[in-house]
């Protein structure tokens, strides 16, 4: 089978993103201790860990035949490999090999073997579950079967590297990865972060308040991982400026002194333990407060309308006048920034159209095809011209103009946020496209106060634990994750006096610290029971994780600015 790629495949398949040497060097030397360790390197790229592992024997007293038989690295790419062998060959082994094939298939053999390693090392691809070979895949599904974990079709590919490099460890082995954040955050990851809780007597994790790849948007974190039958179990978080403040803080010399932290060996999110220990055994009491309960008990969330061609199906006024749609059109919404205040009206609506903005959704169902207008053919006529009828999400139908799964939600929640998340009313009547989800009411309680209850600082709070960041600032949630986000227990009588206007005012105004002393005063101290100092400690939490995850941005922003 052909195994090489070209320089731009590479770059895709890989993410972008090689580990800088430094950081390289600098793991290398916290896991390999002594010069008879066994290294597996399992996914090499262009040889940076495997370089700096043979370094670090070699600095240890490690002779190149020892190398060449205790340092295992495999890559697949033809081209990576070879370039990895040859860094290794001209300044320590002249006869040290690249194992160019799949590490599924290689650790496969290893497990028959009984093959276990001293030091695991690496930076395992990025690949997502429609990108990753199907030869490959099922072979790395297997085997994290085979660990007990239930891999799907979300699973991305440094999931099984991560979890099988790990299962090749010996009892007192070491394991240092560069792993993207996904593991704190996914729902796919959580039998992952389970695992790795159970597998390792000690587990440090290291995160950056900037983004250690230069010019990507994937945030990653350093998992450091160890085993031992004596070493006391737990958990430590340190963060670092970047990759300079961390090789400098003197980690691996052990100058920081390490504060292990109680995990519980389950499939939660670790996005909490940028938060201290206290604040986390305050959020985990919320769970268990009788006034307190998730958001699901209130709101169903889906997503919004896929049309798959935005370009014909969300029209303007321009669009509407120039072909006659008034008759074939809903009102749409396409765009967070239209929410601005707590309630989507039809004078929102009306002003969006008039200003020309792409806000009304041309919608026909398969019931109205025998009685199309003529304005309305010309219309389909012209997308087809377009080539719009030719896109997946459109052939796929039985008519491609005719948007599947259209009805108007009591609400909207943003999927992508960026300060808070909130819930906005549907007094428009609009359909939103996918970029928004749509909500269900539940409850009895009138949905204005339910929108309001959402403004608070507890639930604000989980919000950031729940959600995910991929190191653009911005925080996404899937509708499963809009629905378990902490919120108070209101019973379907609850009433009280609250100046909506005034909230939606105080919003649009951005004004969300006057909002949070409204609404925590009502819903979490009066109605949940909790103190002012609880309260303050929450929107703390919240103002953390937050400004955290907004900061990155920043800095992301101000290294390309320097560059």
């Amino acid at each position: 089978m052909e195994k090489s790629f070209n320089p731009e495949e590479v770059k895709k398949l890989r993410g972008g993103y090689y580990t800088p040497s430094s950081i390289c060097e600098y793991l290398s030397r916290w896991a390999i201790r002594s010069e008879r360790d066994s290294v597996l390197e399992p996914s090499c790229g262009d040889g940076e860990f495997v370089y700096s592992a043979v370094q670090q024997l070699s600095n240890l007293g490690t002779s190149s035949k020892e190398v060449n038989k205790n340092v295992v690295g495999v890559e697949f790419n033809t081209m990576e490999a070879s370039k990895a062998q040859s860094r290794v060959r001209q300044e320590y082994s002249s006869k040290f090999e690249i194992l160019n094939e799949d590490f599924f298939s290689v650790a496969d053999d290893f497990i028959s073997e009984g093959k276990k390693f001293d030091v695991v090392l690496g930076n395992p691809p990025f690949i997502r579950y429609q990108n990753f070979k199907e030869e490959h895949r099922e072979i790395a599904f297997r085997l994290m079967r085979n660990l007990g974990l239930n891999p799907n079709r979300l699973t991305n590919s440094w999931a099984p590297f991560v979890a099988v490099a790990a299962s090749l460890l010996k009892d007192d082995g070491r394991m240092a990865m560069v792993i993207p954040s996904e593991l704190y955050q996914v729902s796919y990851a959580g039998e992952t972060r389970k695992f790795l809780l159970e597998h390792f007597q000690k587990v440090t994790l290291i995160n950056f308040r900037g983004l250690l790849f230069e010019g990507a948007q994937q945030e990653v974190i350093l998992f450091l991982g160890e085993r031992s039958s004596t070493k006391q179990e737990g958990l430590e978080f340190l963060e670092f400026d970047d990759a300079e403040d961390f090789i400098n803080s003197g980690f691996v010399e052990g100058k920081i002194k390490q504060k292990l932290r109680r995990a519980l060996k389950t499939s939660e999110k670790w996005t909490k333990y940028y938060l201290e220990p206290s604040e986390i055994d305050i959020m985990r009491d919320l769970f268990e407060h009788e006034n307190v309960t998730k958001s699901s008990d209130f709101f169903d969330v889906d997503v919004g309308v896929v049309t798959g061609q935005n370009k014909f199906f969300v029209v303007d006024k321009e669009t509407t006048e120039k072909y006659g749609l008034e008759n074939s059109i809903i009102p749409c919404i396409t765009r967070t920034n239209l929410l601005q205040g707590l309630n989507y009206s039809k004078t929102d609506w009306k002003k969006s159209f008039k200003d020309n903005k792409f806000s009304s959704l041309f919608f026909k169902t398969n019931d109205d095809v025998e009685s199309l207008s003529s304005n309305e053919k010309k219309y389909i006529k012209f997308g087809e011209s377009e080539n719009f009828h030719s896109g997946y999400k459109c052939r796929i139908r039985k008519n491609w103009y005719c948007v599947p799964s259209v009805w108007v939600p009591d609400g909207f929640f943003l999927r992508q946020i960026h300060k808070y998340p909130k819930v906005v009313l549907n007094t428009a009547g609009a359909c939103p496209t996918d970029t928004i989800h749509r909500v269900k009411f539940l409850s009895k309680v009138p949905k204005k106060l339910l929108t309001l209850c959402f403004l608070n600082s507890m639930t604000f709070a989980h919000s950031e634990v729940m959600g995910r960041s991929y190191g653009g600032g911005v925080l996404t949630f899937e509708p499963s994750e809009a629905e378990k986000l902490l919120f108070p227990k209101l019973p379907e009588d609850f009433n009280c006096e609250l100046p909506f206007k005034k909230i939606d005012k105080l919003l649009r105004e951005n004004r969300i610290e006057e909002v949070l002393d409204i609404t925590d005063k009502v819903f979490l101290i009066d109605f949940v029971g909790l103190t002012q100092v609880e309260v303050d400690r929450l929107r703390s939490m919240w103002k953390k994780l937050r400004d955290r995850r907004l900061n990155r941005k920043l800095s992301a922003k101000r290294k390309k600015t320097l560059h």
